[in-house]
């Protein structure tokens, strides 16, 4: 207390011996000439404080910044400059104290270093995260060992390194579990996605480094343990969605198929599906759900399928309801006209339908039987002309085995009578 008193003595003498010099001022710059003279005053008092304390030993830095701070305060003052008087005294009474403070901080970081490593022990750090654990203990000596130096800079360093290593300690174990954790499902994924049989160099290269990753988190070398169980996945990714992104390209292929087919008119529903499926896998990606992924591109590619299958029956169905109307209306005088095939199944249905009562109402029943099966969707690809005709046909060649019939028995019944009469007449 004596030295303090001492100390705050002398400042005092040493702040009016070196503000001895007192500018001229007006009556406006009075008040702020001494709210300065004020603050210099403080400053050295604090430095002096300091100094009593033995600061000049463990913080002669801070305290060489103070003095400075306080010199150039008092420049400041005698030229009227009072807001860099001001600054520069109160930057000097900050790193007065904080030189009288550094010591007492030094003090308290070992403190508080050595009861965290306490804590971290007796949670079984030291055996989960060994070699972290023992880089926290070696810098809390290496802190002790400064403080006893007075270098206590070095002391706040060594115990912030110790506090990064105690939180290394108590990550590191389980990180390393994720890491492993999340090297497994890849070889997961990959096995189903057959990686191995579609780039084995990789593959292996991936399942000796997640082997690797499982012996050292068994000996609880973390570290290790998540470097080479992140090697792994990174192999296994980089296959993982290169054969991903096969499935994608072939399920755009299909889309494009059934769009360009007709998808958006003859079978949209389907075409709908596919395309909420192939949103859902750009989604899937970006979360790196990549199974999930390929899974959803082979239903793009399943409903674009039946999307093309569809759409290629309805343009079909509409041709031939195009070529009915066609045949309805223009009559047929090509006798070289080129037919198209006929479908058996259709041939049979028009060739079992009820009979008609005449050749023209034959015919009509005919077209419009035709017409009814294909509206129906069965397999067309079979004009009505070419029905008609055959309607024809049929009709004249029955006409035609007719009168041959009937001729036949009138000559027969005409022969008959002739002989009887040749066999009547006398002798």
């Amino acid at each position: 207390m004596r030295k303090l008193l001492i100390g705050l003595f002398l400042a005092i003498i040493f702040i009016f011996s070196g503000c001895s010099y007192r500018p001229a001022l007006t009556a406006g710059e009075e008040g702020s000439y001494h709210d300065c003279e004020a603050l210099i005053l403080q400053a050295g008092a604090d430095i002096e404080a300091a100094k009593a304390a033995g600061a000049e030993v463990f913080a002669k830095d801070s305290l060489n910044l103070a003095a400075v701070s306080l010199e150039n305060a008092k420049v400041s003052l005698a030229q009227k400059d009072f807001s860099k008087a001001k600054e520069n005294a109160l930057r000097a009474s900050a790193e007065a104290k904080r030189a009288l403070n550094e010591q007492q901080s030094a003090k308290q970081g070992i403190i508080e270093t050595e009861k965290q490593i306490a804590s971290a022990k007796e949670a079984k750090i030291d055996d989960e995260s060994p070699s972290a654990f023992r880089v926290a203990v070696d810098q809390l000596e290496a802190a002790k060992n400064a403080y006893n130096l007075n270098d206590f800079p070095l002391v706040n360093i060594c115990v912030y390194k110790s506090a990064l290593a105690l939180k290394r300690a108590n990550e590191e174990p389980v990180a390393a579990k994720n890491a492993v954790s999340a090297a497994e499902e890849d070889i997961i994924t990959a096995n189903e996605l057959k990686i191995e049989a579609i780039s084995p160099d990789s593959y292996k290269a991936a399942s000796e480094a997640y082997d690797l990753s499982k012996l050292s988190l068994e000996s609880k070398n973390n570290v290790a343990a998540i470097e080479s169980a992140g090697k792994a996945s990174k192999l296994l990714k980089t296959e993982i969605i290169k054969a991903v992104y096969l499935y994608i390209e072939q399920a755009k292929t299909d889309l494009a198929a059934a769009r360009e087919a007709g998808a958006s008119e003859f079978a949209a529903d389907k075409l709908s599906i596919a395309e909420e499926y192939m949103a859902s896998v750009n989604s899937l990606l970006e979360k790196g759900q990549f199974l999930n992924a390929k899974n959803s591109a082979e239903k793009v590619a399943i409903a674009a399928k039946e999307a093309e299958i569809k759409a290629k029956a309805g343009k079909e169905a509409k041709l031939i309801r195009t070529s009915v109307a066609a045949a309805l209306e223009t009559p047929d005088n090509s006798s070289n006209e080129t037919e198209m095939p006929a479908n058996k199944a259709v041939v049979e249905k028009i060739q079992t339908k009820k009979p008609a009562v005449s050749a023209q109402d034959n015919n009509n029943e005919t077209v419009k039987n035709v017409n009814v099966e294909i509206a129906k969707g069965d397999v067309p690809l079979i004009t009505v002309k070419a029905k008609v005709k055959d309607g024809y046909n049929i009709f004249i060649i029955t006409g035609i085995v007719v009168v041959i019939i009937i001729i036949a028995v009138f000559m027969i019944r005409f022969i008959r009578k002739i002989v009887t009469k040749s066999n009547t007449l006398p002798v």
